[in-house]
């Protein structure tokens, strides 16, 4: 979506595959987090999700009580394990039931986001640069989690928080600690280090 709210592109889940994704979850107990337009549907007990929800102003309504998908458009369905106990073997069983039908990544402390296939940060950044017709000399991009894997493969500086997953910890050329210990000022000092050397860069 651009500045004026205008769609720029988008991508739907399909409605059948959501609903397999949905029903797959909802015997896990985790609370379920299914992403319309403009709105996220939840059960009435997923109550950390509201709470969430509540504390960021994001439109919701709790009336999922089966495993059903409400009308209207799809983009995505979420899995939130407060505990953190269910979440690896709940996207492990994800993972292997829809290989190449979607996306399964965790998004942060015991989130699993489900997504269409061939959704991701990096496509995301590769169809913006696209777009915008401008020319970067360099595109530095900054990751902490797993669904941010394809974000710094696309990027030329790959920049993961210390409390990254090894797996993007490897793909980085340069790690900055977490924002409760100063990152941000560090990448801030990188990136004028690098711009100092003459070089463009988002």
């Amino acid at each position: 979506m651009d500045r004026s709210g205008r769609v720029i592109w988008q991508t739907l889940m399909d409605r059948d595959l959501a609903s397999s994704i949905l029903r797959i979850g909802w015997d896990y107990g985790l609370e379920v987090q299914v992403m319309g337009d403009e709105v996220i549907f939840c059960r009435p007990e997923d109550t950390g999700s509201m709470a969430f929800f509540d504390r960021t102003g994001v439109s919701y309504d709790a009336v999922l009580t089966d495993p059903t998908i409400p009308e209207g458009d799809i983009f995505r369905v979420m899995f939130f394990d407060p505990y953190g106990i269910k979440v690896r073997v709940m996207s492990r069983h994800l993972k292997e039931s829809f290989v190449g039908r979607a996306e399964v990544v965790f998004a942060g402390d015991g989130f699993i986001d489900v997504l269409p296939y061939g959704v991701n940060k990096g496509n995301a950044l590769y169809k913006w640069v696209d777009f915008s017709n401008i020319k970067y000399d360099t595109i530095v991009a900054v990751g902490d989690n797993e669904n941010d894997l394809e974000l710094l493969r696309m990027a030329d500086v790959a920049v993961a928080v210390s409390s990254a997953p090894d797996d993007l910890l490897s793909l980085a050329d340069w790690v900055v600690p977490p924002p409760e210990e100063d990152g941000p000022s560090v990448l801030v000092d990188k990136l004028l280090n690098l711009r100092c050397e003459g070089l463009k860069y988002i």
